[in-house]
């Protein structure tokens, strides 16, 4: 065996190792820290890396995961294969031929080391989204438009205030200034999440129905006064032209916050 033959070998051991090693990490490591972070027994972090949490099963993720897996280990072995085959004498003479610039030498000592770990990094950052659903700059799984909706029923948070004559949406914007209610609703998302989601909604609603009464009594909105905020879920059957997008088919009540006069909150 001549070096060519072993410097192949060499890479193609090392490349197989990789891939088991991925294969054994998604089938036995990741179902078991997917199972405990669905379950909330591991710090809030981690279970925060599971959007919808609270709503979906943990079958649903452990799919995701291996459907993940099965792609980046497809991709892993076609770079390995390439990986193999770049080290035949053949292959190297062809590229050197054919893409001379790509035949100098790659960087050395610190700058080869810098060079690796951006890689790494980049490379890496981008995998852990995409395995986990999730998106921490400046990294991202891009799930825009990834996929199909899994049903043709949509649903979404909404703050509703209760009056004297009945219900009125709060998605006014002048109603929580600075704020507005879908940076409520994103805040609320994410509470509920938590271990103690009840408790940390049930604050954030207290503070958005003060904060309204506050608003109105000082002339910042016109809005009416409310009673009670109540966080709700509005669900709509998907039509083609969205033209019931203002007429939800279901709506249900996940929490409500009473008010007192001035805006005070009370159970």
């Amino acid at each position: 065996m001549n070096d060519h033959d072993r410097r192949t070998l060499r890479v193609a051991l090392l490349a197989a190792a990789a891939l088991v090693a991925w294969a054994l990490f998604v089938t036995l490591v990741l179902p078991v820290f997917i199972r405990h972070a669905h379950q909330g027994t591991l710090p809030a972090v981690f279970s925060d890396l599971l959007p919808r949490r609270g709503h979906l099963p943990l079958e649903h993720y452990l799919a995701r995961v291996q459907r993940t897996g099965a792609v980046v280990f497809a991709l892993a072995a076609l770079g390995a294969l390439a990986l193999v085959a770049a080290t035949r004498p053949g292959v190297q003479q062809f590229l050197t031929r054919r893409f001379p610039a790509a035949s100098a030498a790659p960087p050395t000592g610190r700058r080869g080391l810098l060079v690796t770990a951006v890689i790494v990094v980049v490379v890496g950052g981008h995998l852990f989204e995409i395995v986990t659903g999730t998106e921490h700059w400046p990294f991202s799984h891009y799930g825009m438009f990834s996929g199909l909706a899994p049903r043709d029923v949509s649903s979404r948070l909404s703050l509703y205030g209760v009056t004297d004559s009945g219900d009125v949406s709060l998605n006014v914007p002048a109603y929580f200034a600075p704020l507005d209610d879908q940076r409520i609703r994103g805040s609320i998302k994410k509470l509920r999440r938590r271990p103690d989601a009840e408790a940390a909604v049930e604050y954030v609603l207290r503070d958005a129905g003060a904060r309204y009464e506050r608003l109105r009594l000082s002339g910042v909105h016109h809005g009416p006064r409310i009673l009670a905020i109540k966080l709700v879920e509005a669900s709509w059957t998907q039509h083609h032209q969205i033209e019931n997008r203002d007429q939800p088919d279901a709506i249900r009540v996940l929490h409500e916050v009473r008010l007192v006069e001035g805006g005070a909150p009370t159970r």
